[in-house]
């Protein structure tokens, strides 16, 4: 292709070939298996409980009623994972916050429980103290 030559002209690799999925007759069947369909002897749920706020400074966070429910195997914070950080640009996130929230939906506590219905009930249960610190909403 050179920049001269008219679109029309240009034969594409790729764009405008029709390709057969391999997994199309199970998928349109019903047949296809994801993950979410897999369930393994003592396979544990997890659920994340996430900000609801755009940026606030965590004050505290309370997992001790959602320890005490049963069937709950685990219920970790920030403050329990190691100090690594991660970030496509520049290595500034935790995989769960620790000190800050930055954005609707980050990752605060995570619980790991047997049944899914109760992992969401022990999530529900985590308090988490916040002081609401001003948006940033452009660049």
């Amino acid at each position: 292709m050179t920049l001269q030559q008219p679109l029309e002209e240009v034969e594409f690799r790729h764009i405008g070939k029709s390709y057969t999925m391999l997994d199309a007759p199970q998928i349109v069947t019903g047949k296809a298996v994801y993950p979410s369909d897999i369930q393994l002897p003592r396979m544990l749920h997890g659920k994340i409980l996430r900000s609801p706020h755009p940026h606030a400074k965590i004050l505290s966070i309370d997992i001790s009623e959602a320890k005490k429910i049963p069937g709950v195997k685990a219920v970790i914070t920030g403050k329990d994972l190691p100090d690594v950080r991660y970030g496509s640009a520049i290595r500034e996130r935790y995989i769960l916050a620790r000190d800050t929230v930055r954005f609707i939906g980050e990752p605060i506590a995570a619980v790991a429980e047997i049944e899914p219905d109760i992992a969401e009930e022990a999530v529900n249960t985590i308090k988490v103290g916040y002081e609401k610190l001003p948006g940033v909403y452009d660049a």
